[in-house]
């Protein structure tokens, strides 16, 4: 114990400020990191911005807890490092700010990307209109009965019902166009020439 007083009164007042934002920032910050690879990402309600937006909104948010965080940890750290080598304190703390501020912002930014990754996996069949597809099972002419056809939307592959407006049946393996949705979510298609 009187090893960490003599450590502590040979220390200047600057290096301090920055031990004692060092030591809990971090540590706060690793259990930060151990609870999100536990438990799922925790900073949902977090924002220390009262952003009145929508709540589903993923927007670019700085002061977050996790950034605020990130910024005293890489400040206190970046500042002991420059007065360790010599560097002086106007030095040591303008470098230390500036490293902080450009570690909250690298924060924002890819959580930013990552939150933009979560995609719904709710399929929006409108997004079939102009969409060529396959025949999967022959489609009656004139609407008199219904077919199914294989069709990419949204990235995966999906069977769904089909009737046409054509003379003349659409068989299996057919391409087909996708001209409209109707209620009962059936594809209305026609038969591409080829």
């Amino acid at each position: 114990m009187t090893d960490f007083l003599s450590f502590w009164d040979y220390l200047m007042t600057i290096e301090k400020i920055y031990w004692l934002v060092a030591i809990p920032s971090t540590l706060l910050l690793l259990i930060q990191l151990v609870i999100t690879f536990i438990a799922g990402d925790l900073d949902s309600g977090g924002d220390i911005s009262h952003d009145t937006a929508d709540p589903g909104d993923q927007g670019f948010h700085i002061f977050t807890y996790k950034n605020v965080l990130g910024f005293f940890t890489i400040f206190s750290w970046t500042g002991l490092g420059f007065l360790k080598l010599g560097l002086g304190t106007f030095f040591s703390v303008i470098s230390s700010i500036l490293a902080g501020t450009i570690m909250m912002l690298l924060m924002a930014w890819i959580f930013l990307k990552i939150s933009k990754m979560n995609v719904s996996g709710t399929m929006i069949i409108q997004n079939a209109i102009d969409k060529t597809a396959e025949v999967y099972l022959t489609v009656p002419e004139g609407r008199k009965g219904k077919g199914k056809v294989l069709i990419s939307i949204q990235g995966s592959v999906h069977e769904l019902d089909a009737i046409t407006d054509d003379l003349k049946p659409i068989p299996t393996g057919a391409m087909v166009l996708v001209m409209e949705v109707i209620a009962d979510e059936t594809l209305v298609v026609t038969k591409i020439n080829s």
